[in-house]
């Protein structure tokens, strides 16, 4: 009978999560350590964004990532980064952060459109 050979990854979980605690409980579950993968998944380089070093790109990363990581451009539509940009005015004032100028509005949604996706 020939032996199969197990993924290095599932031996590491089944000895993790089968170690118990001195009351009996486990010392670590499954769904534990793949929360804690998903985690560490979550830090990974973040990826660069179009027209790195450009005014545009950079006011982009600035305002728009001092709340939470700027997003791809090709993550949605041009309508739909006219819609979110909206939406983000009434949030900025609710986070205290100074409201965008009309010219700063206007270059980021004009970058935002450059390099939207498609669909």
């Amino acid at each position: 009978m020939t032996e199969r050979r197990q993924s290095p990854l599932l031996v590491f979980v089944r000895q993790y999560t089968s170690k118990k605690r001195a009351d009996g409980l486990p010392l670590f579950s499954l769904s534990s350590f793949l929360l804690a993968s998903a985690l560490l998944a979550g830090c990974q380089k973040a990826h660069t964004l179009p027209e790195q070093g450009s005014y545009a790109q950079r006011l982009y990363a600035e305002r728009c990532g001092g709340c939470h990581r700027p997003y791809n451009p090709a993550s949605m539509t041009a309508a739909m980064w006219e819609a979110q940009v909206e939406a983000m005015r009434a949030k900025m004032v609710q986070a205290g952060q100074p409201p965008l100028s009309p010219q700063q509005h206007l270059t980021i949604l004009d970058y935002l459109r450059r390099n939207a996706g498609k669909q």
